[in-house]
């Protein structure tokens, strides 16, 4: 969605916003490359909805491109993988295991870390959070990966060279591994 005039984009933006607080059902975001305004919804209906709103009730004019179906990634078996740190082709320096189990239809993603903060400092932990949150944006077919549990189950950092960076890059990858096996 984008407004007819440039100079109504912020106020758009605002407008979607309190909508998309009031409504379960729709979602609303910029994309990073596009800059496109990106709307997520349940039907025709809603989008009618929606536009009515934003003319009567926040005098806006909108341009609407045709809607696309949303697909999601799901995983169909429990599976993990471990890449460790100086095994090629591995170029971190960093070493991480993770699991994948499908959850029901709905659960949406939970995430675990069994690995203890007194052995890989927050940190680290944080970067394989982000790297993971990446890697479940762009799924194997380049869908969001929903309805399972990433657990965090091993991690080892040669100490002074590891970087959060190296996890937070390895993340996706290992992710990637395991989603291939589930």
């Amino acid at each position: 969605i984008a407004p007819k005039t440039a100079a109504q984009r912020e106020r758009l933006l605002d407008a979607l916003t309190q909508l998309a607080d009031t409504d379960p059902l729709l979602r609303c975001e910029v994309d990073s490359i596009t800059h496109e305004i990106i709307l997520s919804f349940l039907g025709r209906v809603q989008l009618e909805v929606v536009s009515a709103l934003l003319s009567e009730k926040y005098k806006l004019e909108t341009v609407v491109k045709e809607p696309t179906v949303i697909y999601m990634e799901r995983p169909l078996k429990a599976a993990s993988h471990t890449i460790h740190i100086e095994v090629p082709p591995n170029p971190f320096w960093a070493s991480i295991g993770l699991s994948v189990t499908p959850l029901p239809l709905g659960s949406g993603v939970q995430y675990e870390s069994r690995v203890s903060l007194g052995y890989l400092n927050q940190s680290f932990q944080n970067a394989v959070r982000d790297g993971i949150r990446y890697g479940l944006e762009q799924g194997l077919f380049g869908w969001n990966v929903t309805d399972c549990k990433i657990c965090f189950e091993y991690g080892l950092y040669y100490s002074p060279v590891s970087t959060p960076a190296d996890f937070r890059s390895l993340a996706p990858i290992v992710l990637e591994q395991a989603l291939k096996e589930s």
